[in-house]
């Protein structure tokens, strides 16, 4: 941390009682949000029924088409239909968990942030909201020039102001990532059809189903992908009602799926280079960067005498000078520190424009419910320190010096 600022927060413990939450009950709703319990047995009974009869269906084709198909669209069916239950028992604990627990305690947390101002002893304030279900511009994702795929689903948005710095934190979920390379090089035909499918997905989540009406929604998604040649797997056999529920399954799950965060700041200041750390190559969501396309962008290797990156991940700027002006060894720490917190390597950093942004990838779903884990208190305490580790990376500047001077 800089001495510049302390950030002061309230405590885990004190937001949690004023809360006056019923943890058993919450616990309760959690084990039942899985595949746990009555329900959930039955949904994995049918799921793996539905799986079975899906592949003696496909043998059974071999031998009469005719009875294959009738074998198999009754088990796929019952395969999605269990799986989609499943998901939206998921998917309501998580709002649920959501609505109770996680936006009146961050909001607490939020209202309650504060640091001292080493240059006049005032004190700054957070003014901050947060949204479960908000959007971040897609805009900002691709200028920082870290991401190869700006269409990630995206949740948990924190935006505010901490001082004179404005700032917007998210989480986007990498998995739904889809590299345009591999998306233009042919493939194999199931890869393909998986590429169809979340086509579809990604046009839905597009549109202002809001302001539609659900027929018009469905309407406008098959004119889309009608127009690329697109069509669902098994969409003949199936028919459009499963195509639909494939769709509404595969966004559901998106939002239970790893983290990406990423925190941007505006410092109001243009910077005249353009610095980013990147992994070498692409992975969790983040875009990669060797010697050789750095090379061919313009960047050089940026030297952090002695201070290390996580491992794989390298500087390039195009503009040394500047670069160090802009970072601080603090930055640094606190992003190893972050690093071995949630067990990543996935790390990117980008000073382009006046912002400074930073993405790390993770292995688990880091500001959502746990179904796996129903120590609710101990799951938002995790949740609770993270978000403070992640707000707390804009008090790693200092906000009276010249650089970061309003214009």
């Amino acid at each position: 941390m800089s001495s510049a600022h302390r950030i002061d927060a309230p405590d885990f413990d004190t937001v949690w009682d004023g809360l006056g939450l019923d943890e058993q009950a919450l616990s309760a709703r959690t084990r039942g949000a899985g595949m746990g319990g009555p329900v959930g047995c039955l949904l994995g009974v049918g799921a793996i029924l539905g799986i079975l009869g899906f592949f003696l269906g496909v043998l059974a084709a071999a031998i009469d088409g005719t009875v294959g198909v009738l074998v198999i669209v009754p088990s796929l069916i019952l395969l999605v239909g269990c799986v989609i239950l499943a998901f939206r028992r998921m998917s309501a604990a998580r709002n649920h968990y959501g609505e109770t627990v996680a936006t009146p305690m961050l909001q607490q947390l939020l209202d309650g942030m504060a640091a001292q101002d080493r240059a006049d002893g005032s004190e700054l304030r957070l003014q901050a909201r947060y949204e479960m279900d908000g959007r971040l511009d897609r805009g900002l994702l691709r200028e920082s020039g870290l991401f190869f795929d700006t269409r990630m689903p995206q949740e948990d948005v924190v935006t505010g102001r901490f001082g004179r710095t404005e700032f917007v934190l998210a989480d986007l979920k990498w998995q739904s990532a889809e590299d345009p390379r591999q998306s233009t090089s042919g493939g194999s035909a199931e890869q393909s059809a998986m590429s169809r499918h979340r086509e579809r997905a990604l046009i839905r989540r597009d549109l202002d189903t809001d302001a539609m009406d659900r027929d018009a929604v469905r309407q406008e998604i098959d004119r889309r992908a009608s127009g690329s040649g697109s069509r669902l797997p098994f969409a003949d056999v199936i028919g459009d009602a499963v195509s639909a529920q494939a769709s509404k399954l595969e966004e559901q799950a998106a939002l239970l799926t790893p983290s990406l965060i990423v925190f941007s700041a505006d410092f109001h200041k243009d910077f005249t280079s353009t610095t980013r750390f990147l992994p070498e190559q692409r992975t969790r969501g983040l875009e990669g960067m060797d010697r050789e396309s750095a090379h061919a962008a313009g960047f050089v290797p940026l030297d952090l005498a002695g201070l290390d990156l996580p491992r794989g991940v390298h500087g390039w700027t195009t503009d040394p000078a500047e670069a160090h002006y802009l970072l601080s060894p603090q930055l640094i720490l606190a992003l190893n520190e972050f690093s071995r917190r949630v067990d990543t390597d996935a790390i990117g950093v980008s000073f382009v424009g006046s912002r400074m942004t930073v993405a790390v990838g993770a292995d688990e779903d880091l500001f959502s419910l746990d179904p796996a884990n129903p120590d609710i208190r101990e799951t938002s305490r995790t949740i609770y320190d993270d978000l403070i580790r992640f707000l707390s990376l804009v008090e790693h500047f200092d906000l009276n010096t010249r650089i970061w001077s309003k214009r």
